[in-house]
């Protein structure tokens, strides 16, 4: 009796889909959670570059000098959401095509002089701060030099 109702039971196929369902459901709602927090990962990365653009193109218009770096740095803040101490700004001067040197530097006779900003947006992505929670918490560095003039 009882070899029968096994043999039944291994041939039964009612709920086999329901049981795969079970089995495979919550690895597919991992990886789905997984990549919406790998988006939101992209998406911030990009909203800060796309801040950093934007203040480079407000330097580029406007020339940043020593004195109003700090307006620019609360400028980029609020482009970028992200508190005035993420955001770094820097004026140095590169001579033709060198490297660029602290702005109090002077460039041999001839060459070109360009004064030139370099941004630097810092910004960390958590579950805290808009993912869902299965990444870590990753740091974001964005980065861009611009001459201005």
């Amino acid at each position: 009796m009882r070899h029968r109702f096994f043999q039944q039971l291994g041939r039964d196929r009612c709920g086999v889909s329901v049981v795969e369902l079970a089995l495979v459901a919550p690895v597919l709602a991992t990886m789905l959670l997984g990549m919406v927090d790998a988006s939101l990962l992209v998406q911030r990365q990009l909203e800060l570059q796309e801040a950093t653009a934007q203040l480079a193109n407000i330097a580029a218009a406007s020339v940043p000098t020593d004195g109003n770096l700090s307006d620019f740095r609360v400028v980029g803040a609020r482009l970028a959401d992200v508190p005035e101490e993420r955001v770094t700004l820097s004026l140095g001067i590169r001579c033709n095509s060198g490297a660029i040197q602290p702005t109090s530097a002077a460039c041999n006779t001839g060459e070109q002089r360009s004064t030139i900003l370099s941004i630097r947006l810092t910004d960390q992505f958590s579950s805290n701060h808009g993912g869902v929670g299965f990444l870590p918490t990753i740091n974001l560095r964005v980065a861009r030099e611009v001459q201005v003039a």
